[in-house]
């Protein structure tokens, strides 16, 4: 095969690779479009006052998906067209935002069961930590809830927080 035969067939080619480009890319600005106009529409829902899941069944999606569209239209829909990201931009922060507000709840309520949940921070709460065995076991009887520590684990507790309270 010489140049001069493929020359041809390369230049419908590049023809052929103009035209799928300009026809993405219109499908693009279009499919860009009908996401903003779908966000707006779901916040719209949502401040006539329909639930995130009761829209996501009427619209056959997800409720976190119709949360990430409300989530993109307060954010940013206020802005002018030229002034708001990508919709795929915006619509990825509101996902990453979700994901950082829920690793924060979940730290918060380790932390708090943490602080619940612990032999010594469960007998601070009584009595400033002067616990007898036997009011130990009566809370380890009535709030078993509370702890999966042994009574071991809270008489050393007792134990420690006797000591703290005899040395200050």
């Amino acid at each position: 095969m010489t140049v001069t035969q493929l020359q041809p067939r390369e230049a419908s080619r590049v023809d052929a690779i103009i035209q799928c480009e300009q026809q993405a890319d219109a499908h693009l600005a279009e499919a860009e479009a009908l996401r903003w106009q779908a966000a707006e529409l779901i916040a719209a829902e949502l401040a006539d006052g329909k639930t995130q899941r009761q829209l996501a069944a009427d619209i056959g999606k997800s409720h976190p998906h119709v949360s990430y569209m409300a989530s993109v239209w307060r954010r940013f829909g206020n802005l002018g067209y030229q002034e708001r990201p990508s919709f795929n931009q915006a619509y990825q922060q509101a996902k990453l935002a979700e994901a950082d507000a829920d690793e924060e709840r979940r730290r918060a309520a380790v932390s708090y069961q943490t602080a619940i949940y612990s032999p010594v921070a469960i007998l601070a709460q009584l009595a400033g930590g002067q616990e007898t065995g036997t009011q130990v076991a009566a809370h380890m009887r009535d709030y078993p809830h509370y702890t999966s520590a042994t009574p071991d684990q809270f008489l050393a507790a007792a134990r420690f927080l006797a000591e703290i309270g005899e040395a200050s």
